[in-house]
């Protein structure tokens, strides 16, 4: 039985070197496919020669060619509108796959039409050449705000979870439904949390995400970026007032993510410490486009954050 059509999107920036080394093993695993696939790889304005290099190279790569570099959100959401197949893989350029990997994924859509996304597990690579399981986080409020919990082996056995994390770096993703959503919001750019708030998205209309321990791929963690500018010292910490703000969404949340607010912003303040303040001004510069972005991913939503988080503890307590 053939497998469903799958698109894969690798976007890249200044990314050759990362190509030559690990593009073969995506090749490899286009070929033991049992299904049609595409590559396109969006080369998001890199002044390097990789788009002359791939299509060189590997002429069968479907090039996105970006003028400028704007960061994984942009890339990303370009490749998956080139994409011609329901099923989108959207995979780091620092990844190295197994020729067997795609299929359980597809696999994972199969007569399951609430699904949005099926994740990989991650191997990564450590300093001393070892490996360690790796990429599966849960979303947790506590304090007044939310948090991220590595909990990758918790899943290895293919138990699934009501509050996960679709990565954005080795995941197949419903395409109808990412364009449903809006696709990934550009405001996270250059990268950084984009993948956290698209999930509590596609939580909220009701959908599931769900890792397949049958998919491993490693990662070279650590790679992929190479942007050290100014801003980014910043954008974890602006990024994560993007993620309340746009996926808040009751008085209870809300009345508890203010007290944590304030406790920071004065502690910020007391204590002469100013990632805090700096990213809170860069979140407020796009407060216009915050809220149209809000009001556009509130349409359609089924649950509340609040709902989701109580079927993450009650499953958690079960």
């Amino acid at each position: 039985m053939r497998g469903a059509a799958v698109a894969i999107v690798i976007p890249s920036w200044n990314g050759q070197p990362l190509l030559e080394r690990f593009l073969p093993s995506v090749m490899d695993a286009m070929r033991s496919y049992e299904g049609e696939c595409e590559c396109i790889v969006v080369d998001d304005g890199s002044t390097d020669s990789t788009e002359a290099w791939l299509r060189e190279k590997y002429p069968c790569v479907q090039v996105v060619k970006r003028k400028r570099n704007a960061g994984f959100s942009t890339a990303a959401n370009d490749g998956i509108r080139a994409a011609r197949h329901e099923l989108v893989l959207l995979l780091n350029n620092d990844i190295e796959v197994d020729a067997a990997f795609l299929k359980p994924l597809v696999a994972s859509f199969e007569n399951n039409p609430q699904l949005f996304a099926a994740g990989s597990i991650q191997r990564t690579r450590n300093v001393d050449g070892t490996l360690r399981n790796s990429g599966i986080s849960e979303i947790i409020y506590q304090d007044g705000h939310l948090s991220f919990v590595e909990s990758t082996e918790k899943f290895l056995n293919g138990d699934t979870h009501p509050f996960l994390v679709a990565n954005g770096g080795c995941t197949v993703f419903s395409r109808d439904k990412l364009l449903q959503l809006g696709l990934f919001s550009e405001l996270f750019n250059p990268f950084y949390g984009e993948d956290t708030e698209l999930s509590i998205q596609a939580l909220k209309r009701g959908w599931k995400i769900r890792y397949v321990p049958q998919s491993v791929v490693i990662h070279q963690h650590g790679t992929t970026s190479q942007r050290k500018s100014f801003l980014i010292r910043f954008t974890p910490m602006r990024n994560g007032f993007y993620i309340h703000w746009l996926t808040l969404d009751t008085p209870r949340l809300w009345e508890s993510y203010l007290l944590y607010f304030c406790s920071q912003f004065f502690h910020s303040i007391l204590f002469l410490r100013p990632r805090f303040i700096l990213g809170l001004l860069f979140a407020l510069f796009h407060a216009p486009a915050l809220i149209h972005e809000r009001k556009r991913r509130e349409r359609n939503r089924i649950f509340s954050l609040e709902d989701l988080l109580k079927d993450a503890r009650a499953d958690s307590i079960s």
